[in-house]
């Protein structure tokens, strides 16, 4: 279940994206923020400098990528995303360790040997910094460094990762797949959202659109079809907002 409202959460960022004005956001609060931003409000102005101190890291930081890993998923390819399931542990009785064994409430430090963990996590504040900023000052250089993190995590056609969750919280040695690795998605969700905070950005284009929301697209259809096969139920409103009941 708590895989099923994960894709309902990742859908949910990509079709308010397309839905309503300030993606996944509090529209009203953002919007305050903003108008008093241009008003010159003090404690305003106080509190986006403080933002934009934090963001020159994220405008100077590489843009983060799936690929940037030593361990290859069985797949062999390095765009599609792969983490250790937390609480599973190798086998102590077998010589090679396989299958792992789960020990619940014991957290495997081999999870860190796996850098999408974090830098999912890095990148998803990364681009939600940038864009609000952006949304709120207008100013490029913030719209530039989250457009290039968006494209780079996404839609880059050699480090962009695929859009599949199959590998996420694997567990070594289990031939079966286990479709709960999609809660990893909470991760980077919320980036998809950000796009539409720089889509009156130069920097943002109608292709980049198209790109992510092919993404998305993808991604979401994916994931249906991973819930189907473990015989989850399906949450109509994840069907909603993906706009695609994916068939019986």
């Amino acid at each position: 279940m708590r895989r099923i409202f994960a894709i309902w959460a990742v859908c949910l960022c990509w079709g308010i994206l397309n839905a309503v004005p300030l993606g996944p956001f509090n529209a009203t609060l953002l919007e305050q923020l903003k108008n008093d931003y241009q008003k010159g409000e003090k404690e305003v102005i106080r509190y986006i400098e403080l933002q934009e101190k934090v963001a020159e890291k994220y405008i100077k930081m590489t843009p983060l990528s799936v690929t940037a890993k030593k361990k290859l998923p069985p797949s062999k390819d390095p765009r599609d995303y792969m983490t250790l399931s937390p609480y599973w542990w190798p086998d102590s009785t077998k010589t090679d360790g396989l299958p792992y064994i789960r020990k619940d409430g014991e957290r495997n430090p081999e999870v860190y040997e796996y850098p999408e963990r974090e830098n999912a996590n890095r990148f998803g504040d990364a681009a939600y910094c940038l864009g609000v900023l952006y949304y709120i000052t207008g100013k490029e250089v913030y719209a530039k460094a989250c457009a290039n993190h968006l494209r780079t995590w996404f839609t880059d056609p050699k480090l962009g990762m695929n859009p599949n969750m199959t590998y996420a919280q694997t567990v070594p040695g289990m031939k079966k797949m286990r479709g709960s690795g999609f809660i990893d998605s909470r991760r980077f969700s919320r980036a998809l959202g950000v796009a539409k905070l720089i889509e009156g950005s130069k920097s943002w284009t109608p292709s980049d659109k198209k790109k992510l929301d092919d993404w998305a697209t993808a991604f979401c259809a994916t994931g249906w079809r991973t819930a189907r096969k473990d015989k989850r139920n399906l949450m109509p409103p994840t069907i909603m907002v993906c706009g695609t009941k994916p068939s019986t």
